[in-house]
């Protein structure tokens, strides 16, 4: 069976795939851009600095199979498993959406309690 190689970057896209998260989120959560994972820059490096965010902030991945794209252990250990996403990383997805979502919303309600405050002043 012939397996199919992929590169760091496209095993970042599966790691944000497998938690059930958007590619936006994943990426601006890690403070890195999106762009650089689409296209030609798709096939370029990755920087260190960019590893580091990744494992630091998932602890669950594996790096060598990150780096490498090979499986350190056997196949069906736990520690490795990437490809299907846990109820708890869904429920972690949910959660970040719903934060995310509850953040633009707060902005958004002071940006109209904001407008709302100038009106009032322009009234009186």
């Amino acid at each position: 069976m012939d397996k199919i190689k992929t590169n760091i970057k496209e095993r970042v896209l599966q790691i944000a795939k497998s938690k059930g998260l958007s590619y936006e989120f994943f990426f601006n959560d890690l403070g890195i851009s999106y762009s650089n994972f689409k296209g030609k820059q798709k096939n370029t490096s990755l920087q260190s600095d960019s590893i580091d965010k990744i494992i630091t902030k998932y602890t669950d991945i594996d790096l060598h199979w990150l780096i490498t794209g090979q499986k350190k252990y056997g196949e069906n250990d736990a520690s490795n498993k990437v490809s299907e996403p846990s109820t708890e990383s869904i429920y972690k997805a949910k959660y970040y959406e719903c934060a995310e979502n509850y953040m633009k919303l707060n902005q958004e309600i002071i940006a109209l309690r904001f407008e709302n405050n100038n009106l009032k002043k322009t009234d009186q």
